[in-house]
């Protein structure tokens, strides 16, 4: 009885073998990332007193922000 499912026995462990392959390296990998460091390119922006200025400026002047109440009408037909 073995000799007749022999091939599709071999068949399903060769898809079983390469399924705990593939998930096996997938874990590593994800290990391995979890506890290495990432570095990552830091600039140095430097921001002027004088563009910051402005900028505040340009706040102040514009004051419409979505927590201003406007009134409103609504009809209806």
């Amino acid at each position: 009885m073995f000799s007749i499912y022999k091939e599709e026995i071999m068949n399903y462990l060769v898809v079983m073998i390469v399924t705990m392959v593939i998930f096996s390296i997938f874990i590593l990998n994800a290990y391995h990332n979890a506890n290495t460091e990432h570095p990552y390119e830091l600039e140095d922006h430097q921001v002027s007193k004088q563009d910051s200025l402005q900028h505040q400026l340009s706040i102040d002047e514009k004051k419409e922000t979505e927590h201003d109440h406007h009134s409103m009408m609504l009809a209806v037909n």
